[in-house]
This record gives structure tokens, sequence and C-alpha cells, in this order.
């Protein structure tokens, strides 16, 4: 379920076709990483994909305190061009799809978990 006020971040989308969205790249997605990072940078390739990742607040990742909805998923790897994080609610579910145009820009709002 949609929160009830729209996050307005442009790489990350909470609505229920973000949601869908993100459900279908997960159903693409093997969850297998083949290789164990090794720094909390050490990710975002194909080897990586599957790992669990945790959103960044002014450079540092969201103590477990703060977290909401949202603010931890599964690194999905990249999607015709985009790289994707889903995103997950406190509870498992899928709560919406974080789509980056690079490894880059996806690295400066995640981090591994």
């Amino acid at each position: 379920m949609a929160p009830t006020v729209p996050r307005t971040d442009s790489a990350k989308d909470f609505s229920e076709e973000g949601i869908n969205r993100g459900i279908e790249y997960l159903r693409d997605t093997a969850l297998t990483p083949t290789r164990n990072p090794t720094s909390a940078d050490d990710w975002g390739d194909e080897e990586t994909v599957g790992l669990q990742v945790r959103e960044l607040k002014d450079g540092r990742a969201v103590p477990i305190d703060e977290q909401k909805d949202g603010s931890w998923g599964r690194y999905l790897g990249e999607h015709g061009g985009k790289y994707v994080v889903l995103m997950l609610s406190l509870f498992y579910r899928p709560f919406g799809v974080a789509e980056y145009s690079s490894v880059e820009d996806m690295k400066r709002d995640w981090c591994l978990d």
C-alpha cells in the first residue's frame, strides 16, 4: 500500500505502479550473489545482485531506529539500462522501486546493509 503523502525523490517511485514495476524486476532477477563484498562500497555489479541495501541520509546509513518503509531493500541489478533497488517495507513487502541511470547515482542513495 502506497503512503498517503507521496514522496518526491526523482529516482524513487512509491506508487502502486512503482511497486508493480519493482515486482516485475524481481521476477526477472536471480537473487544469488556470486561473491562476497570486500567493503561497504563494493557492490553494484552483476555478482552482487540480491544483496540487502540501506538508504543513505546525509552520507550515512539510516540508523535502525530511524528506518521506515522504503529505507532498505534489495539490489536487483541492471534492467534495461537502469540500476534497480526494490524498496521494502519494514515487514519485507515490496514498497517501491528506485531506478538509476548509473551505479554512481545509485550509490549516492544506498549502501550495503
